[in-house]
């Protein structure tokens, strides 16, 4: 029994607990977002993983922006492999619906890519099973531009209400999220839940809670 405990992969502690937090309600991020009240907190110690990225988000009726600073230099991009590459994956559930054995028509999994791919920088991916689907957001209503210096980058990205399915601040004032930022060669980095032990994309039951303040 003693050899069998040993071959078990210890849970992180992030595992243990529920995270919640207040998105904060503005038409955009200021010029220098990575404060209070729109910078996201860092659980890379909970999760045992090296923190390189800071991420400040907001919302509003017409939808949420976010930023990513990338405290490393852009090296390649790939799709539709998208974790080989420098890429942001970003997860919301627009019903926050923890109960969720599976993806329901009203999760959504975006990617943003720091460079083009032909044409492409941003679409969503979302894989739904059964019958609760959905048509995928169109790709022009997501944006994504990228601004390089020698050892870091930062992107910046707009997500179009219509893209969220089901989003509307006004009746229903919570949403699941989660997000993983790739990079090659090396480990990614979570938020509050890690590839490590979840499938993100399969488990919204796992992802965070923003409530829509």
């Amino acid at each position: 029994m003693s050899h069998l405990l040993e071959d078990i992969e210890p849970l992180l502690p992030a595992s243990f607990f529920t995270y919640s937090f207040k998105l904060a309600k503005k038409e955009s991020l200021p010029k220098d977002p990575y404060h209070d009240p729109y910078l996201l907190p860092d659980y890379s110690d909970l999760l045992d993983e090296e923190a390189f990225a800071d991420v400040a988000m907001c919302f509003d009726k017409k939808g949420i922006e976010a930023r990513v600073f990338v405290e490393k230099a852009f090296e390649d991009v790939s799709f539709p492999r998208v974790q080989s590459g420098d890429s942001i994956e970003l997860f919301f559930d627009t019903r926050d619906f923890k109960g969720a054995s599976t993806v329901t028509k009203f999760c959504h999994h975006f990617v943003f890519l720091p460079k083009e791919v032909g044409e492409l920088t941003a679409c969503e991916i979302t894989k739904f099973r059964g019958d609760d689907t959905r048509e995928l957001a169109d790709p022009k209503l997501l944006s994504c531009e990228t601004t390089f210096k020698k050892d870091s980058y930062e992107m910046s990205i707009l997500i179009d209400s219509e893209a969220l399915y089901g989003f509307d601040p006004s009746q229903f004032k919570r949403l699941g999220f989660s997000y993983r930022i790739n990079r090659k060669r090396k480990h990614p980095q979570h938020f509050t839940a890690s590839t490590k032990e979840f499938q993100l994309e399969r488990f919204p039951s796992v992802w965070s809670t923003l409530h829509l303040k």
